[in-house]
């Protein structure tokens, strides 16, 4: 498919809750294997030109995350100001095509590789995590982002080093989200914000041993 691992975004293109396998090109182009189980079970099957990256913006700034809670990851381009112009995936190119969603959120810093899209109110909606450099994480909850509901900000956390080294990721960190999101449970409204325990930045280095890799657990607000 690709020799090229910092164009490969694992995603759930078509909203069956499995990740399938997405490669976007240098023009923000993208073609799409849907999982149906993998090598070892039902293969993949091919959507060849899903996006035709005409005016979506380049590969290193495409996030694909679902905006809008459909269960099908979206076409997020990062701007240089941090801005997030989003396309809502219908189907893709020739299988439903593009809703342009427009901004979905404003600006909050200039290092592209600084923003994550992931879920972590477990509500269903990528949230937009802000990693900076002493490691803390800023996140704005996403309430259907700006035109459609909003964003709640949550404010900053820190997180403590962990000790012992953990495998390093696949994904270069050009590409790869400097965030690590796990699973969360939904958030009554009258529960702290402790629920961000389960981020766990990072920034891998696609070989070798990774950078120091953060605990879970975080020691509070910043």
């Amino acid at each position: 498919m690709t020799t090229d691992r910092t164009r490969v975004r694992f995603a759930d293109f078509d909203g069956d809750g499995r990740a399938d396998y997405n490669i976007v090109n240098d023009d923000g182009s993208m073609s799409t294997w849907l999982n149906r189980g993998g090598d070892f079970s039902r293969g993949w099957v091919a959507l060849m030109g899903v996006a035709g990256g005409t005016g979506f913006g380049s590969g290193p700034c495409i996030r694909l995350a679902d905006m809008n809670g459909d269960g099908r990851a979206d076409y997020n381009v990062i701007n240089d100001n941090g801005s997030i112009t989003t396309h809502i995936n219908n189907g893709g190119d020739n299988h439903g095509g593009w809703a342009n969603y427009g901004q979905t959120a404003r600006g909050l810093t200039t290092d592209q590789n600084a923003v994550t899209l992931t879920d972590v109110t477990g509500e269903g909606m990528a949230d937009y995590l802000v990693t900076n450099t002493d490691n803390s994480v800023h996140a704005y909850s996403n309430n259907g982002g700006d035109g459609h509901g909003g964003w709640n900000d949550m404010g900053h956390h820190r997180h403590r080093r962990l000790t012992r080294s953990l495998p390093a990721s696949t994904l270069e960190p050009s590409t790869a989200p400097p965030v690590g999101g796990m699973p969360l449970q939904p958030r009554r409204h009258d529960q702290p914000l402790r629920q961000l325990r389960r981020i766990c930045p990072w920034r891998p280095n696609g070989q070798g041993q990774p950078p120091p890799v953060l605990s879970p657990d975080p020691e509070g607000p910043a």
